[in-house]
């Protein structure tokens, strides 16, 4: 026998609110495909990751600043006296 997970309120288990059912061995696969899972953490929704282009897009203000603070103090410099 093994005890499988799909998405309810039957059951809180390690603070995940599931179905919990127990089924023969043999009957895992098929079951994996009609959504339970072996664990009920597998239930939770993983945070999405922003796509690699947001970071790029995040960064540039950044670069904006660096390059803006690099030509003030380019200014301050040549308007120094020797």
């Amino acid at each position: 026998m093994i005890a499988l997970y799909k998405k309810g309120n039957t059951h809180i288990i390690d603070g995940v609110s599931c179905e919990l059912g127990r089924f023969k061995n043999s009957e895992l696969q098929s079951l994996l495909g009609q959504g339970w899972k072996i664990s009920p953490k597998d239930l939770e929704e993983k945070k999405a990751s922003r796509p690699q282009g947001d970071k790029l897009k995040a960064k540039k203000p950044s670069l904006r600043r660096a390059e803006a603070r690099k030509k003030s103090l380019e200014g301050n410099v040549s308007n120094v006296k020797d």
